[in-house]
């Protein structure tokens, strides 16, 4: 890929001008990829399904609420942010001009959505019940999906701020999805 100012993708450091914005989670379907790859030399694909159900995702990016769902009784903090410069403590624009510092209960720099991480866990065929396993937990989102689809998780995170929220994530997750289901037995209707 050629940009305009005459860099090309995957050749070393582009400057900010020529990065441009990447689409958030994108994820392809072998026919897509089997298009792409006769027009690039070197395109994965990591899963597959028998069932042939379209696995083409675009995801946008979790919403705050989403990102802090069950952390009332967390303080919000500056979120990590990825833009910018950090002097004195300070979050400075190339031109020197000040980013505003997000604040959040949620400070995972990477936090996915859940509609993401579920599509997954039915994508990559566990069944209702299985277990998956996350050996890079981070603040919870697959432990979430998994408690929304019916499956069992073990995860596993170095940190131990990003232990606390994805725990209480993970059981307010599981609080709506015991909600839901009384409301269900006793004949109401589940919102959502």
């Amino acid at each position: 890929m050629t940009f305009r100012n005459g860099s090309r993708a995957g050749m070393g450091y582009l400057s900010r001008e020529a990065r441009g914005r990447w689409p958030t989670n994108v994820l392809l379907d072998d026919a897509t990829a089997e298009v792409l790859d006769r027009q690039a030399d070197n395109v994965a694909r990591y899963f597959s399904n028998p069932e042939r159900e379209a696995r083409f995702l675009y995801c946008p990016k979790a919403h705050r609420k989403e990102k802090d769902a069950g952390l009332e009784d967390f303080e919000p903090r500056p979120t990590a942010s990825m833009q910018g410069n950090l002097v004195d403590g300070q979050r400075l624009a190339g031109n020197g001009t000040p980013i505003r510092t997000p604040h959040g209960r949620n400070t995972h720099k990477t936090v996915k959505p859940v509609a993401l991480m579920e599509w997954l866990c039915r994508l990559t065929e566990t069944p209702s019940g299985g277990r998956v396993l996350d050996p890079f937990m981070g603040s919870g989102t697959t432990g979430i999906a998994c408690v929304r689809t019916g499956r069992q998780f073990v995860g596993i995170e170095q940190s131990g701020e990003y232990v606390a929220i994805a725990w209480a994530r993970i059981r307010h997750a599981e609080r709506e999805a015991n909600a839901t289901r009384q409301l269900t037995l006793m004949g109401g209707q589940a919102a959502g």
